[in-house]
């Protein structure tokens, strides 16, 4: 007999939501610095460097914590 599946609890969850979050804003800063494909220079450049910069920071840290908090729901 195989036993129940316990979900995860609230403190495991909000702990993979924290653990993406700081994953993805350090990758995407990472990025900035490096320049990697002139990503920086693309965004001081565009129309509304503020808001572009505040986009592509929030996307990556939203990406990397909706996936950290998929995965940290699996057995």
């Amino acid at each position: 007999m195989q036993p129940k599946f316990k979900g995860p609890t609230y403190l495991e969850l909000a702990t993979h939501s924290a653990m993406g979050a700081a994953l993805g804003f350090s990758l995407a800063l990472v990025l900035l610095i490096l320049d990697a494909q002139h990503v920086f220079e693309m965004i001081v450049n565009s129309s509304s460097p503020e808001l572009t910069m505040l986009l592509f920071l929030g996307a990556f840290t939203l990406s990397f914590t909706v996936g950290a908090t998929i995965r940290g729901t699996a057995p």
